[in-house]
């Protein structure tokens, strides 16, 4: 555990702040900025907007420009502003008045009180786009989905952003002529949706650029995603002569990038459940923080740690997440807390490694989880003083041999179990158990479906998109999948790589027909341990 005395966090800061200070003055002038925005090709630029700062670059007045592309910026006081003509939903790029690329080096515009400054005007280039389709994991309840575009070594991080529509559509507008990187994800704290970066990559750095030219569209930059991972628990907060409180919760991935966080709704000090979703599979590192202030005193106390009380990122226990699922009981009490440890070893007296132990009280599960290290030795850490049921069991799945769940001590059912006490701040050690394992069945890959969705009628000599869904029924991971399609006229091939075990993977193929006339394509997939499945789909190919 931290604790610090000498700074506060910037959530604590800002929630008293808030409290105690009041808000600015609304704008009282009666000043005005008009103009007409165009494009590159004389069209009003009807769907973009006008912003005013002043010179401190606040900004100050907003309009949308009007079908004729004119605008009237409102409520100005005598002064001189800064003028940003912004594409909003316009496909034109932004610039500052006049024909300025930041706002250094905009030329402000003067203003008197109740008069308006006329002939403001631009002429905006017309950008490029990036369009496409996505489509989200059947059965579950499609979220909003946004798209974001960056342009590595950009102003800003994000050069373009659009929200996907009901149909699966988007298009992003206003990007200068250069290389992006595409960003798929939730639009909203409430869009569980596993972030993706095209080509379906898991990281930034993955990410495969896509070209963009001014005046043209790139189109077919898809992505099929899935529902995120979530991790959840109960944040408890330490004792605290303070008066304001707020708690956060950060998940780290494996490479340390920061991937989600949670902050408690405001003043409070009470236990918060929080949780983190829009996560992807893999293993991520929790981080609990408590800042609190008084506010007359402005004393601060500040208290943090890592999951399972652990004083560093390297230290902290990873916590396993698997898109569409939750991992729940991942929780932390801050301050004094009480601690039960251990050691789990098999029959024959072998340490067992990642072995969960779950506590339970008299109200059920207390939302505290641990897992055994090589030593087979836990630390259930984040506990208050009581009594508790203790489960030991290998809930991840990933151990040799298979484990026979157990409750302390020695019992088959929780209702057999022997309760476990501990003191308000105490350690209860050597609750000790020992595992019946057997031999785990070797885990095999199936392929065991394949169905197969595109057109009809197809073009002689044009690109065709058909879209195969693959299922892996077995338990092990399907490797070296393919896919070929043939036909008359037809021969396509293309590589799928790795399919989970009890997955379903939507690829696609593109096939160009070469003879007219109605044909019966076979696809067939084929993989290195999975064996392989063959589907068939009529088209009708007509001439050019």
């Amino acid at each position: 555990m931290i604790r610090l005395t000498t700074k506060l966090s910037l959530v604590v800061t800002a929630l008293v702040a808030g409290f105690l200070l009041p808000g600015p003055a609304g704008a009282a002038g009666t000043g005005s900025i008009s103009g007409t925005v165009i494009d590159s090709d004389e069209q009003p630029v009807t769907e973009g907007c006008v912003r005013a700062y002043d010179l401190a670059d606040t900004r100050v007045s907003f309009s949308w420009i009007g079908p004729d592309g004119s605008y009237r910026l409102e409520g100005l006081d005598t002064g001189d502003y800064k003028v940003e003509f912004e594409r909003c939903d316009a496909n034109v790029l932004w610039e500052y008045y006049d024909n300025a690329r930041t706002s250094e080096a905009a030329t402000p515009v003067s203003v008197t009180d109740g008069v308006d400054t006329s002939g403001i005007n631009a002429r905006l280039d017309v950008g490029g786009t990036i369009s496409g389709s996505v489509t989200f994991e059947p059965g579950f309840p499609v979220p909003g989905i946004c798209v974001y575009a960056d342009k590595p070594g950009a102003a800003g991080y994000w050069s373009g952003f659009a929200r996907v529509s009901p149909d699966g559509h988007y298009r992003i507008k206003g990007l200068e002529t250069g290389d992006y990187k595409l960003e798929f994800r939730g639009c909203g704290d409430s869009d569980n949706v596993a972030r993706q970066f095209y080509p379906g990559k898991a990281t930034y750095s993955e990410a495969v650029p896509v070209s963009v030219t001014q005046g043209s569209d790139t189109p077919g930059i898809d992505a099929d995603l899935a529902p995120g991972g979530a991790v959840t628990g109960t944040l408890f907060p330490t004792e605290s002569p303070a008066e304001v409180c707020a708690m956060s919760v950060k998940a780290y991935d494996s490479d340390g990038n920061l991937a989600g966080s949670f902050n408690s709704p405001g003043f409070l000090y009470t236990p918060v459940d929080y949780r983190i979703d829009q996560l992807i599979t893999g293993n991520y590192r929790l981080h609990f923080e408590q800042g609190c202030l008084a506010i007359f005193s402005m004393d601060p106390f500040w208290v943090s740690e890592y999951f399972n009380n652990r004083n560093s990122l390297v230290e902290a226990t990873p916590v396993s997440v698997t898109e569409g699922s939750t991992t729940s009981q991942i929780s932390a009490v801050l301050g004094s807390e009480s601690t039960i440890s251990g050691t789990i070893t098999d029959t024959e007296g072998a340490p067992l490694e990642n072995i969960c132990v779950e506590a339970a009280d008299e109200n059920g599960p207390a939302g505290i989880i641990a897992y055994s290290d090589p030593d087979g030795h836990y630390s259930l850490n984040a506990l208050l003083g009581g009594s508790y049921t203790l489960k030991f069991s290998d809930c991840q799945g990933t151990n040799e041999r298979i484990v026979t769940p157990e409750y302390f001590d020695d019992k088959a059912t929780i209702e057999e179990a022997v309760p476990v006490s501990v003191s308000a701040g105490g350690l209860r050690s050597g609750i000790n158990a020992r595992l019946a394992t057997a031999p785990r069945p070797v885990p095999t890959a199936k392929i065991s479906k394949l169905s197969v969705k595109g057109p009809a009628f197809v073009r002689k000599g044009r690109e065709a998109t058909f879209r195969l869904r693959i299922t892996n029924s077995g338990d092990a991971t399907a490797t070296g999948v393919r896919i070929k399609g043939s036909g008359r006229g037809i021969s396509a091939r293309a590589p799928v790589g790795k399919i989970a075990a009890s997955m379903t993977r939507t690829v696609r193929i593109r096939l160009r027909p070469s003879k007219a006339g109605k044909t019966m394509v076979t696809f067939r997939v084929t993989s290195s341990n999975a064996g392989g499945r063959t589907t068939k789909h009529k088209i009708n190919v007509r001439k050019k």
